[in-house]
Order: structure tokens, then C-alpha cells, then sequence
């Protein structure tokens, strides 16, 4: 599993930047979470529940681009 989750990982980085990228770290935790609910059983409390939910709000608020601001136009200079 190292091995694929490395590939994979270096796989995105050749064809995205760092910044992109790295913010998807976050999800390791909520993903190992959603993994022991469905291979192994184990029964999700309202606290784990709140926090993957606050660790994916997190990452969309990084991840979702704003507009970008009108750029001002420049006056000749005199």
C-alpha cells in the first residue's frame, strides 16, 4: 500500500503544482477513519463524525478558487 500510495502521489505531483496538491494530505485521517468503519467494523461517534466533517470543510475552503478582483486599470503617466 506504501508503494501504490507513493506512485500515486508522485504521479499527481508530475502533473500538478505542490499547492494543488497538498492540501489533499487532510484527508488521510478521514479516509483511515472511513476505512476502519467499512473493513473493520468499527461504529462511527457523533465526534469522529464532526471532525472528518470539519477537516472536509477545511480542505474545500483551501481548495475552492475565488473570483479574482477586477484588475484596476493603470492611468498614463503624464
Amino acid at each position: 500500500m506504501t508503494a501504490l500510495g507513493y506512485g500515486l502521489w508522485y504521479g499527481l505531483l508530475l502533473r500538478h503544482p505542490v499547492s494543488r496538491v497538498a492540501p489533499f494530505l487532510l484527508l488521510l485521517p478521514v479516509t483511515t477513519v472511513i476505512g476502519g468503519i467499512l473493513l473493520l467494523g468499527e461504529e462511527p461517534t457523533p465526534q469522529i463524525v464532526a471532525g472528518g466533517l470539519v477537516v472536509i470543510a477545511g480542505l474545500a475552503f483551501i481548495l475552492l478558487e475565488r473570483p479574482a478582483a477586477p484588475a484596476a486599470a493603470s492611468a498614463p503617466l503624464e
